[in-house]
């Protein structure tokens, strides 16, 4: 959509099951959409033509999330403990990391400079990924139940989660220590985002309640 005249640019047409997700990448002109057809297409935005498509996956696509240089896809399959990496331009897989989590995961966030990876798990945890090497750096215990959200401050040093425990937690990303656990949703939390400043946090729930933490 054209969101300064409200009028509908392109119809990306390919896929040939419902569409779950899509992503624009910052920097590249791009667009990815993921389907339960198991497959990712990569969309050109200033034409809206079909550049090619990442096959070989054999579940629905959950979810994905391009790295802040828009060259590596982070992407969630439905029903797995894991996730994969994938380099945009070469259109290879480029690992798929083997433990980790033992919870299905629910979504996935790059650190701003894009070492980092993080997921959140029905397990109950966050996991923190070196890019680099696909190691697990740190498995951020605490939360009682699923963690439903994750996002990392604008400097990347934090990371907060937002659970079914109706918590969110707030984590140092170089120690893996938990500096805060913010109370007073009385609904699972569902989303959380820091304020560009990076000085707040706001988190909102099925309590129709949003709050906005120091």
């Amino acid at each position: 959509w054209d969101l300064s005249t409200g009028l509908c640019s392109f119809t990306l047409e390919g896929h040939s099951e419902r569409v779950r997700t899509c992503v624009f990448a910052s920097s590249a002109g791009l667009l990815i959409s993921g389907s339960n057809d198991k497959t990712l297409r990569v969309w050109d935005t200033s034409s809206g033509q079909c550049l090619f498509t990442l096959k070989g996956f054999t579940r629905n696509i959950e979810s994905c999330v391009f790295s802040p240089d828009s060259i590596q896809l982070a992407v969630i399959t439905s029903s797995e403990k894991t996730f994969g990496l994938w380099d945009v331009s070469s259109r290879q897989s480029m690992m798929r990391p083997a433990e980790g989590h033992t919870g299905l995961i629910h979504m996935c966030k790059f650190s701003p400079k894009g070492s980092l990876l993080a997921t959140a798990s029905r397990d109950g945890t966050c996991c923190l990924w070196d890019i680099s090497t696909g190691v697990c750096v740190f498995i951020l215990k605490g939360h009682t139940a699923s963690v439903e959200t994750c996002a990392f401050s604008p400097t990347g040093t934090l990371l907060a989660s937002g659970s079914s425990d109706k918590t969110c937690r707030v984590w140092d990303v170089v120690t893996g220590r938990c500096m805060f656990t913010l109370e007073g949703h009385t609904q699972p939390v569902s989303s959380c985002v820091f304020c560009p400043s990076g000085t707040l946090l706001v988190s909102c729930c099925g309590d129709n309640i949003g709050r906005v933490w120091d």
